[in-house]
């Protein structure tokens, strides 16, 4: 992940995962953060810093067919949000009755 300084116009590294994955980066309400997964854990990283801090871990997502969806975020109160895609292995009917 790289970061873009405005004054100086030059592009530094900010971090770099080791196999590589940073998923679905998402800034902080106060954007002092940015969260990310790296498909084993949910991540954040202050500004300014290196090294990214645990949030959550998404290993127990992961038990339907071996993926926990396609997207992840932070909530504006603070919280990761994960979808789990199930939409191909439970199917639903709904039937409506209006006057």
């Amino acid at each position: 992940m790289l970061l873009f300084d405005l004054t100086s116009q030059t592009w530094s590294k900010w971090l770099a995962m080791p196999e590589g994955v940073i998923s679905f980066p998402a800034w902080s309400r106060d954007s002092k953060y940015m969260y990310f997964d790296d498909l084993s854990q949910y991540q954040r990283i202050a500004v300014g810093q290196h090294r990214p801090e645990f949030v959550a871990s998404t290993a127990g997502l992961r038990e339907l067919n071996g993926r926990w969806g396609t997207w992840s975020s932070i909530s504006p109160d603070g919280a990761p949000m994960f979808v789990r895609d199930i939409s191909t292995h439970e199917i639903y009917a709904l039937d409506v009755q209006l006057p």
